[in-house]
């Protein structure tokens, strides 16, 4: 999976966005 590289850190690859965040702030769905 592609993620945005500016909000990527060594950490998590959701930056500092928790993945619920991040998939409703890039609009990606998942089931």
């Amino acid at each position: 999976m592609v993620h945005p590289v500016a909000e990527a850190n060594d950490h998590s690859p959701f930056g500092t966005l928790t993945p619920d965040e991040f998939y409703t702030r890039h609009s990606v769905t998942h089931d």
